[in-house]
């Protein structure tokens, strides 16, 4: 029988619209409180403009800024939808599938390694099992209300 005390790390990465954020993080609050380790990844002026979590979770949840990079056509202080006409969202999307490879580097420096990953698909070729990370289910949703993936590397 598992140990259902046993916590896990949890690692969100979701898409940079606040649609998607605030769920997420209602969530990632929830497993929080339960005790388990929750590193909350998105842009700075996201995280900054999130409500500040409870402080009994201050060594629950976690959040990781990873800075967006600069990409022709984004204006340079947008860093979400909400920030964008709809027109220009796709120089968002370029500008997040650029960061593949720092999310990679932030992955290599998660303690405890992670467990559970959801993120948006764009970063869908991160693999955590290549990073040494042998119990790891990724999660990804795409982009668009269209699907739902689900992917699981088996120690």
């Amino acid at each position: 029988m598992a140990n259902t005390d046993e916590k896990i790390h949890v690692v969100m990465f979701p898409w940079l619209a606040f649609g998607h954020v605030t769920p997420w993080l209602e969530l990632a609050k929830l497993l929080a409180a339960k005790g388990h380790k929750i590193s909350f990844i998105s842009t700075p002026t996201i995280i900054d403009r999130l409500p500040k979590p409870p402080s009994n979770l201050s060594s629950t949840l976690h959040f990781v800024k990873l800075p967006l990079p600069q990409v022709e056509g984004l204006p340079p202080d947008a860093e979400a939808t909400i920030d964008l006409p709809a027109n220009k969202v796709q120089y968002l999307k370029i500008a997040l599938d650029k960061l593949q490879e720092p999310f990679a580097k932030v992955l290599e420096s998660l303690d405890p390694r992670l467990d559970l990953l959801r993120f948006c698909s764009i970063l869908g070729r991160a693999d955590c099992g290549s990073s040494g990370h042998q119990k790891c289910i990724l999660l990804y949703m795409h982009c668009s209300d269209g699907g739902l993936s689900w992917s699981a590397i088996v120690p």
